[in-house]
Protein backbone atom coordinates (compact mmCIF):
# COMPACT_ATOMS: atom_id res chain seq x y z
CA UNK A 1 0.00 0.00 0.00
CA UNK A 2 1.22 3.47 -0.72
CA UNK A 3 2.20 5.64 2.20
CA UNK A 4 1.93 8.90 0.28
CA UNK A 5 0.03 11.42 2.42
CA UNK A 6 -3.25 12.81 1.18
CA UNK A 7 -4.10 9.88 -1.09
CA UNK A 8 -6.75 7.29 -0.49
CA UNK A 9 -5.70 3.73 0.17
CA UNK A 10 -6.82 0.95 -2.19
CA UNK A 11 -9.16 -0.37 0.49
CA UNK A 12 -10.75 3.02 1.09
CA UNK A 13 -11.34 3.47 -2.65
CA UNK A 14 -12.91 0.02 -2.92
CA UNK A 15 -15.12 0.53 0.14
CA UNK A 16 -16.36 3.90 -1.15
CA UNK A 17 -17.14 2.41 -4.57
CA UNK A 18 -18.91 -0.57 -3.00
CA UNK A 19 -21.04 1.67 -0.81
CA UNK A 20 -21.83 3.93 -3.79
CA UNK A 21 -23.09 0.85 -5.66
CA UNK A 22 -25.21 -0.12 -2.64
CA UNK A 23 -23.52 -3.51 -2.29
CA UNK A 24 -22.88 -5.31 0.97
CA UNK A 25 -19.66 -7.11 1.80
CA UNK A 26 -21.58 -10.39 1.52
CA UNK A 27 -22.76 -9.54 -2.01
CA UNK A 28 -19.27 -8.60 -3.12
CA UNK A 29 -17.83 -11.78 -1.60
CA UNK A 30 -20.46 -13.85 -3.38
CA UNK A 31 -19.84 -12.20 -6.76
CA UNK A 32 -16.06 -12.46 -6.44
CA UNK A 33 -16.36 -16.00 -5.04
CA UNK A 34 -14.26 -15.05 -2.04
CA UNK A 35 -14.60 -15.38 1.70
CA UNK A 36 -16.20 -12.32 3.33
CA UNK A 37 -13.12 -12.00 5.55
CA UNK A 38 -10.94 -11.53 2.45
CA UNK A 39 -13.20 -8.77 1.11
CA UNK A 40 -13.05 -7.06 4.50
CA UNK A 41 -9.25 -7.51 4.56
CA UNK A 42 -8.99 -5.72 1.19
CA UNK A 43 -11.08 -2.83 2.46
CA UNK A 44 -8.90 -2.60 5.57
CA UNK A 45 -5.68 -2.76 3.51
CA UNK A 46 -4.61 -6.01 5.18
CA UNK A 47 -3.19 -7.49 1.98
CA UNK A 48 -1.12 -10.17 3.72
CA UNK A 49 -4.33 -12.19 4.11
CA UNK A 50 -4.71 -12.35 0.33
CA UNK A 51 -1.67 -14.53 -0.19
CA UNK A 52 1.23 -13.77 -2.51
CA UNK A 53 1.38 -10.30 -4.10
CA UNK A 54 0.23 -11.67 -7.45
CA UNK A 55 -2.99 -12.91 -5.82
CA UNK A 56 -3.47 -9.64 -3.95
CA UNK A 57 -3.17 -7.71 -7.22
CA UNK A 58 -5.67 -10.01 -8.93
CA UNK A 59 -8.20 -9.74 -6.12
CA UNK A 60 -7.86 -5.94 -5.98
CA UNK A 61 -8.25 -5.66 -9.74
CA UNK A 62 -11.35 -7.89 -9.79
CA UNK A 63 -12.88 -5.99 -6.87
CA UNK A 64 -12.26 -2.64 -8.58
CA UNK A 65 -13.88 -3.85 -11.81
CA UNK A 66 -16.89 -5.22 -9.90
CA UNK A 67 -17.66 -2.02 -8.03
CA UNK A 68 -16.66 0.37 -10.81
CA UNK A 69 -13.72 1.88 -8.94
CA UNK A 70 -10.97 3.41 -11.08
CA UNK A 71 -8.80 0.32 -11.51
CA UNK A 72 -5.72 2.32 -12.44
CA UNK A 73 -5.97 4.41 -9.25
CA UNK A 74 -6.54 1.39 -7.02
CA UNK A 75 -3.54 -0.42 -8.49
CA UNK A 76 -1.39 2.73 -8.34
CA UNK A 77 -2.14 3.04 -4.62
CA UNK A 78 -1.13 -0.57 -4.07
CA UNK A 79 2.62 -0.91 -3.52
CA UNK A 80 3.84 -4.46 -3.21
CA UNK A 81 7.04 -3.32 -1.51
CA UNK A 82 5.24 -2.73 1.78
CA UNK A 83 3.15 -5.87 1.71
CA UNK A 84 3.56 -8.07 4.81
CA UNK A 85 4.23 -11.78 4.60
CA UNK A 86 1.14 -13.80 3.68
CA UNK A 87 -0.87 -15.03 6.63
CA UNK A 88 -3.74 -17.45 6.80
CA UNK A 89 -7.27 -17.05 8.05
CA UNK A 90 -8.39 -19.40 10.81
CA UNK A 91 -10.55 -22.28 9.65
CA UNK A 92 -13.53 -20.87 11.55
CA UNK A 93 -14.18 -24.01 13.57
CA UNK A 94 -14.85 -26.13 10.51
CA UNK A 95 -13.71 -29.72 10.63
CA UNK A 96 -12.51 -31.49 7.52
CA UNK A 97 -15.10 -33.67 5.86
CA UNK A 98 -14.17 -37.30 5.28
CA UNK A 99 -14.34 -38.27 1.63
CA UNK A 100 -17.46 -40.19 0.71
CA UNK A 101 -17.01 -43.71 -0.43
CA UNK A 102 -18.68 -44.41 -3.71
CA UNK A 103 -20.70 -47.38 -4.80
CA UNK A 104 -17.88 -48.83 -6.91
CA UNK A 105 -16.31 -50.91 -4.10
CA UNK A 106 -19.70 -52.45 -3.35
CA UNK A 107 -20.35 -53.27 -7.01
CA UNK A 108 -16.86 -54.73 -7.41
CA UNK A 109 -17.38 -56.84 -4.28
CA UNK A 110 -20.73 -58.09 -5.56
CA UNK A 111 -19.21 -59.03 -8.93
CA UNK A 112 -16.36 -60.93 -7.24
CA UNK A 113 -18.82 -62.68 -4.94
CA UNK A 114 -21.09 -63.61 -7.88
CA UNK A 115 -18.09 -64.91 -9.85
CA UNK A 116 -16.96 -67.00 -6.88
CA UNK A 117 -20.47 -68.35 -6.45
CA UNK A 118 -20.72 -69.21 -10.15
CA UNK A 119 -17.31 -70.94 -10.05
CA UNK A 120 -18.33 -72.93 -6.96
CA UNK A 121 -21.60 -73.95 -8.57
CA UNK A 122 -19.79 -74.95 -11.79
CA UNK A 123 -17.26 -77.08 -9.90
CA UNK A 124 -19.81 -78.80 -7.64
CA UNK A 125 -22.49 -79.65 -10.24
CA UNK A 126 -20.62 -82.71 -11.61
Amino acid sequence: MSARPGLASPGARLRAAREAQGLSIEEVADRLRLNEALVLAMEEDRFGLLGAPVFARGHLKNYAVLVGAPERDVMADFDVGEMPEPTFLPAGGRTPVAPRRGILPWVAGAVVLAAAGAAAWWLTRR
